[in-house]
């Protein structure tokens, strides 16, 4: 009856694991589709049918998601086929995944030896800082990686016969079969997003942390898992270069190399403290400015440096397990501290969806020395001991309302775009897609301010002056949004929208030859959208002159340049 007991403990144990998260994120599983969610699902045109799913594994840029994780496109062909675009069924899918993240956690914090398991997978699964990664459909890419790569790390870990904390050397020979296994969902977790590609370095902590060395064997052993993470780390900086570096290049390449471990010194411990404190917690964080010159900016960069070196030094009398929790975090999130070009830091160098997997070493270390120290506390005052589960639970209710709070932002993208307006007025991308929203639902007196805020905090990013454009446009003031639109095209060339605009304003003003040049002109663009949209229009001018038959061919021209184009096949 005692190993029943315990495997029927263990399922409810599990059970409430995933529970827990379902009942927390309640409020973001009726909500809407939200920020580069039409890009990944509600305008991916590669989830209608079977070819598109085929694209999506055999083509990086068949998708405006930027980058090449199609296992991530695969799930969400599969829910489109499954329920279309009722977002219902994603937000709900992410919760589970996070659930099952949570449990497979607690497994491994368990086989490794760790304190106090059950209380550190609750922890991630409670806290609000992980809202981001599980509320926001987009970031499937966190939530499903974590799920491979913890399972490729139970599997490896069943392949050394990792059993309670140690290695069983009486199970020998290795199993070959739960490494295929851990290697064939190391490849899943990598192809849904590369940041799990730290993963073979986390195996070779845990050995350092158990004491245990690591033979040749499991040396070769590891080496796949490194030449998987540095192929398919290179495809990711190639397609992120490719969809998302153009506009942000100038940027990067302005951020100097000291500029770049300052930033990195400072958000090791912006993300711990929103772990230790999780207030104000934001979808854009405030972009802070490094300042090279100023002695104290190095401050936090040198403690991120000797931390490590003091819990080194004090691993014989404090074991190193802290050592271990901290290097495992620094490891983790060390591809998102601002070494490696990432478009989203154009608007702050820090984001919460970066630190979800890293969290993990910082939960397993609080809820470890927690446990610690309430032993220790027992010793001097007895009762501590009973208090010490109520004390738990209160956290974990406490962290779990916060995230109920936190998912009533990720509701829609007018709650999410004004809650980070309230908290970080410098926003300007917030400040632009809140004006867009309001323009778009009639409300456009009300946009206008929050467009003229955006121009005047970045006044060389065109959608910005594409959106002003739009607005005054329609408030019928067509000669004063000429000037951004033609601002917005000088900004980024082949920008088809201010294209198409532009010619609309120019033709609202009687000025038809102006707008029939103008799309002339970009007809002969090599940009195969933007080209399309010249003909297009084109096309409609020529229809309102009555020469139909020129128009039928400007918008076949226009499909031939862009087949999914839409509008001149319904002119047609």
């Amino acid at each position: 009856m005692g190993p029943q007991i315990s495997i029927c403990k263990q399922i409810a144990a599990a059970l409430v694991l995933v529970g827990m998260p379902l009942v927390a994120y309640q409020p973001c599983l009726e909500g809407d589709f939200i920020w580069d969610d039409d890009k990944y699902v509600s305008q991916n045109r590669n989830l209608r049918n079977v070819d598109g799913l085929v694209r999506s594994w055999t083509d990086a840029h068949s998708t405006e998601g930027a980058q090449y994780y199609p296992l991530v496109y695969t799930t969400f062909w599969l829910e489109y086929q499954a329920w279309g675009l009722d977002s219902y069924g994603y937000h709900r899918d992410n919760v589970l995944l996070h659930g099952f993240c949570a449990v497979l956690f607690w497994l491994i914090l368990r086989r490794v030896g760790v304190s106090g398991a059950f209380f550190a997978a609750s922890l991630f699964a409670l806290h609000p800082v992980c809202v981001e990664s599980v509320a926001w459909i987009t970031e499937r890419k966190n939530v499903l990686s974590m799920f491979f790569g913890a399972a490729s790390l139970f599997a490896y870990l069943s392949f050394v016969r990792w059993e309670c904390g140690g290695l069983d050397r009486d199970r020998e020979p290795l199993s070959w079969a739960a490494y295929a296994t851990s290697l064939v969902l190391f490849a899943c977790a990598l192809l849904s997003k590369t940041v799990v590609g730290t993963l073979p370095a986390v195996i070779i902590l845990l050995f350092w942390y158990a004491g245990k060395k690591v033979t040749g064997t499991i040396a070769l052993s590891l080496v796949p898992y490194f030449v998987l993470s540095v192929l398919l780390a290179l495809v990711t900086v190639a397609t992120e270069g490719d969809h998302m570096g153009t506009e942000c290049m100038p940027f990067f390449q302005d951020l100097h190399f000291m500029e770049r471990l300052i930033v990195a010194g400072n958000a090791v411990w912006f993300y711990m403290g929103k772990i230790a404190w999780p207030t104000e917690l934001s979808f854009i964080y405030p972009q802070w400015k490094p300042a090279v010159t100023s002695s104290l900016s190095y401050v936090p960069l040198a403690g991120a440096v000797i931390l490590p070196g003091v819990l080194w030094m004090l691993r014989r009398r404090i074991g190193r397990g802290p050592l271990a929790g901290i290097l495992l975090y620094l490891g983790v999130v060390s591809p998102a501290l601002g070494f490696f070009d990432i478009a989203q830091m154009r608007f702050s160098y820090v984001a919460d969806h970066w630190v979800y997997h890293a969290s993990t070493g910082l939960f397993a270390l609080f809820a470890a020395g927690a446990v610690m120290g309430v032993g220790r506390l027992r010793r001097i005052i007895p009762s501590c001991g009973a208090a010490a589960p109520v004390v738990a639970v209160a956290l974990l209710a406490t962290l779990g309302g916060m995230t109920w709070r936190q998912c009533q932002i990720y509701q829609g993208l007018e709650p999410l775009w004004r809650d980070v307006v309230e908290k970080n007025p410098e926003a300007w991308i917030a400040h632009v897609n809140l004006g867009i929203l309001l323009a778009r639902g009639g409300e456009i007196e009300k946009s206008m301010p929050h467009l003229e805020k955006a121009i005047q905090l970045d006044p060389d990013h065109y959608r910005s002056c594409h959106a002003m454009g739009n607005a005054l446009l329609g408030l019928g003031r067509a000669d004063e949004a000429i000037p951004h639109y033609r601002r917005a095209l000088e900004i980024r060339p082949h920008y088809e929208g201010a294209l198409g605009n532009l010619g609309l304003a120019l033709e609202s003003l009687g000025r038809t030859d102006e707008a029939k040049a103008l799309y002339e002109q970009a007809t002969r663009a090599e940009a195969n959208a933007f080209a399309a949209v010249g003909h297009y229009h084109l096309g409609l001018v020529l229809q309102k002159g009555g020469n139909g038959e020129e128009a039928r061919v400007q918008f076949v021209k226009s499909l031939d340049r862009a087949p999914h184009f839409t509008r001149p096949r319904r002119a047609l």
